[in-house]
C-alpha cells in the first residue's frame, strides 16, 4: 500500500488534492480473510471476495502518507462498509 502512495503521489503536481479513505484496524474485518501482507487482507467470501483490503492505525497511516503529503485532515468514522479513516492531503 506504501509503494501505490508513492505512485498517487507522483501522478499529482506539488499541492495536488489528495482526498481519500482507508479502511481502519478497528473495522470487523480487520484480521479477517487471506492474509496477503502485514496489516491486509484478502476477503473470502460475500461480494468483496478476493478483494484485498488495508488496514491503518493512525500511526501507521500518518507514517505512509507523510513522505509524499501533508495532512490537513485525518478523521476515523464509521462508513457503509465499516470504520474508515478520510484524508484530506496535498502532495508535497
Amino acid at each position: 500500500m506504501v509503494a501505490r502512495l508513492s505512485l498517487a503521489a507522483r501522478q499529482l503536481e506539488p499541492g495536488g488534492l489528495l482526498a481519500a479513505t482507508f479502511a481502519s484496524t478497528r473495522d470487523p474485518r480487520f484480521g479477517r480473510g487471506i492474509a496477503v501482507e502485514a496489516w491486509s487482507f484478502a476477503a473470502e467470501d460475500g461480494d468483496e471476495r478476493g478483494v484485498t483490503h488495508a488496514f491503518f492505525d493512525e500511526p501507521a497511516l500518518r507514517a505512509a502518507l507523510t513522505p509524499h503529503f501533508t495532512i490537513e485532515s485525518l478523521e476515523e468514522h464509521p462508513a457503509a462498509h465499516g470504520i474508515h479513516w478520510f484524508v484530506v492531503a496535498h502532495r508535497r
